[in-house]
């Protein structure tokens, strides 16, 4: 996420074609050499004929947002800061003018001054969505770097309902669920977003070059690393399923268990036996032996209730695993993801509900369920970090 304006082309055209140049303003000649020189990507040249035009111009704004847009290519941070404070001062209006002074104060790391030139972009109603959803991608890229990921990722959440066609904010999405939070399957969803939403782009070019072929790569490691993976019988975890489901018709829920658990073990790839089983093993009661009191000495209480409480912990765990061995297989499952979250709160297990819950907020960014029983796991964490996150998501959900 180094780069805020992906399509950084298409914004220097939009400043170019909407403005012509007047032959009696001085400078006009060195403008005119400059639109050249950027067009030919002679970056050098063209910085050098904005300046000059600036220079010789102290009201021209396009000389001076054209010089911040070279600069900023050619790897001069503060000599486009410079530029584009300069032409916002002309033309404190001006959209285009304020996403570049965004990404130049981003550049020289003033993070509270590049924010609130995003800021006011996204706030403008009266602009188009395609620029406020892009400052809200922007303003995303600010807010890693300055106040963390839960943060940018919910304003690449608005970036997206603004303009779903936004392949920026698809693109960092892609970024964040690959690199932070760890959701492979959702960071490639993003990512083939991203491309057939900007087909021609370098970014969508480098992205199936690199970075897709890596993900799809760690995807078929994850499965191929889950014991039993290789031995997997589909056909055999099918036969199984079938069977559990006549015991259940005939309420023989044990008999049923062992043989979803069963179907689990011979397939670990099939959603239907982790779902099943996960289900199954979550009604049933946890398998534990009480100590056997010790010759002529009470009953000890407190150690039966250790056991007891050991097992039952165990119990969650499998359980858990096992809803996660489901979401592993279909991991855009939201009913799964709600499913475990609620299980795992009710055996106070709040981070790994959090976290089955985070997961499907990468696949369902405006889900109001997702969001309500997130808002309640992030609470129930106990934490400060815990109140601050639902916070942040309770505000995104009031959007909705």
């Amino acid at each position: 996420m180094n780069r805020i304006f992906p399509a950084f082309a298409v914004l220097a055209a939009a400043i170019f074609a909407g403005c012509t140049g007047d032959a009696v303003d001085d400078g006009a000649r060195d403008l005119e050499k400059g639109r050249a020189a950027f067009a030919a990507r002679d970056l050098k040249a063209a910085s050098e004929a904005f300046a000059e035009c600036a220079r010789k111009n102290a009201t021209n704004f396009e000389a001076r947002i054209s010089l911040a847009l070279a600069c900023i290519e050619l790897g001069s941070p503060r000599q486009a800061d410079q530029a584009a404070k300069e032409a916002v001062a002309i033309d404190p209006s001006s959209a285009e003018g304020r996403l570049v002074e965004g990404e130049a104060a981003y550049l020289v790391k003033d993070y509270a001054r590049a924010k609130a030139a995003f800021n006011a972009v996204a706030s403008a109603q009266d602009l188009p969505n395609a620029l406020r959803s892009q400052a809200l991608a922007s303003r995303a890229v600010v807010e890693l770097a300055s106040e963390g990921a839960d943060v940018a990722r919910l304003s690449l959440f608005r970036a997206i309902r603004v303009d779903f066609k936004n392949a920026a904010a698809w693109y960092h999405l892609g970024v964040l669920s690959r690199g932070t939070f760890h959701f492979p399957a959702a960071a490639k969803d993003q990512f083939e977003m991203a491309c057939r939403l900007d087909p021609n782009s370098a970014r969508t070019r480098e992205t199936l070059r690199t970075i897709l072929p890596s993900v799809r790569d760690a995807l078929a490691h994850l499965a191929a690393d889950k014991p039993g993976a290789a031995k997997r019988d589909p056909g055999l975890a099918a036969k199984l399923l079938a069977e559990a489901a006549t015991l259940t018709k005939k309420n023989d829920t044990k008999g049923a268990l062992a043989k979803y658990e069963r179907a689990h073990e011979a397939d670990p790839l099939s959603y239907e036996a982790a779902w099943s089983c996960a289900q199954a093993l979550a009604k049933s009661e946890p398998a534990w032996n009480s100590p056997k009191p010790e010759k002529g000495k009470p009953v000890d209480k407190a150690k039966i209730a250790a056991a007891r409480a050991k097992a039952v912990a165990a119990h969650v765990d499998r359980v858990l695993a096992t809803y996660r061995a489901a979401l592993d297989a279909k991991p855009s499952k939201r009913d799964t993801c709600i499913t475990a979250a609620r299980y795992a709160l009710q055996n106070q297990r709040a981070k790994a509900a959090c976290d089955f819950l985070s997961h499907a907020l990468a696949h369902f960014y405006d889900s109001k369920p997702v969001l309500d029983l997130y808002v309640e796991a992030l609470g129930k964490l106990g934490t400060a970090e815990g109140t601050r996150k639902a916070r942040l998501y309770q505000a995104y959900r009031k959007e909705l």
